[in-house]
C-alpha cells in the first residue's frame, strides 16, 4: 500500500489552510505588527536555543510566533526552536510562510551513518530520503526531497551528502544502517526531508545542515550529544545560517 493511504490526495485544495488560520489569529490579535523576517532559522534542541538567548542580543516576537527570538547582530534574521521531529516544524513552517517569510534555513544535530564521520563534524545535505509520513501529504511518492536554495547552504560545507530523515527515533534497524551505508548515505535525522518538501510546494527556500551528534553503526549507538564539540558545531552552524 502506498502512502498517503488517499490516492492522489496532492491533486486536492486542503480543507483548513495556514492563511484561514493566520487570518485568525489575526482576528485575535495574536499577529505581530510590521514586517516578517526575511530569514527564520529552524533548530530543535532546547539546551542550544536557550544558549543562543544567553549569548546573542535579540528579542522575542509575540502572539502566535512567540517562540521566535529575533537577533539583534543580525538584521531580519530570526531563529526559532521548534523540539524534535517533522510535523511540528512543518506546521510553524505553514503559519510563517503564511506570514510571509521566504528563506529557512534548517540546523540540528544528527547521528552518523558514514563510519568516518565523528562528533562535532559539520555535513551540508543536498538531499534527503522521505522515511518520514509528513512529507508524503505535500508531494507525489519519491524516495528523494532536495533543498530549494539552490543548494546555497550546502556550499558552505566540506563535507556534503544524503541524509535519511526518519520520525521513529527508536526504529533505527541495524539491516537499514548497512543498507544506507553501502549507498554512501552520510546521516540520519528527523526533520530534513520534511522541510524540503514544504519547501518544494509553497516555493520557499530552504537549506539544512547538522552537526553530529551520535554515531550508529551496526555494531551499535555511541551517543554524545552534550559533548563540547557537538555544542561548539551548533554555533558554527548558526554562524553559518546568520551569514548566509
Amino acid at each position: 500500500m502506498t502512502f498517503p493511504q488517499f490516492k492522489d490526495k496532492h491533486q486536492f485544495d486542503a480543507l483548513v489552510s495556514a492563511e484561514q488560520l493566520l487570518s485568525y489569529q489575526k482576528s485575535l490579535g495574536r499577529v505581530p505588527e510590521g514586517p516578517c523576517p526575511t530569514r527564520v532559522i529552524l533548530c530543535y534542541q532546547s539546551s542550544f536555543m536557550e544558549r543562543v538567548v544567553a549569548t546573542h542580543k535579540g528579542l522575542f516576537s509575540s502572539g502566535v510566533f512567540r517562540r521566535l527570538y529575533w537577533l539583534n547582530d543580525a538584521p531580519g534574521v530570526a531563529i526559532g526552536e521548534y523540539g524534535i521531529g517533522a510535523p511540528r516544524v512543518v506546521l510553524s513552517m505553514e503559519m510563517m510562510i503564511a506570514w510571509g517569510v521566504k528563506e529557512f534555513i534548517s540546523i540540528g544535530t544528527a547521528g552518523a551513518i558514514a563510519p568516518d564521520l565523528k562528533p562535532g563534524d559539520l555535513v551540508g545535505c543536498d538531499r534527503a530520503i522521505r522515511d518520514e509520513g509528513t512529507s508524503h501529504h505535500y508531494l507525489p511518492a519519491g524516495r528523494y526531497s532536495y533543498p530549494t536554495d539552490n543548494g546555497e547552504f550546502a556550499k558552505k560545507f566540506q563535507r556534503v551528502g544524503t541524509s535519511w530523515t526518519l520520525d521513529a527515533f527508536f526504529r533505527h534497524t541495524k539491516e537499514e544502517i548497512a543498507t544506507y551505508q553501502k549507498e554512501g548515505v552520510l546521516t540520519v535525522e528527523m526533520e530534513a526531508s520534511a522541510v524540503f518538501a514544504i519547501g518544494q510546494m509553497r516555493g520557499v527556500s530552504v537549506g539544512a545542515g547538522f552537526v553530529i551528534s551520535d554515531l550508529l553503526y551496526e555494531e551499535g549507538w555511541n551517543p554524545q550529544f552534550r559533548k563540547e564539540p557537538v555544542e561548539q558545531g551548533l554555533d558554527s552552524l548558526l554562524q553559518m545560517a546568520v551569514g548566509k
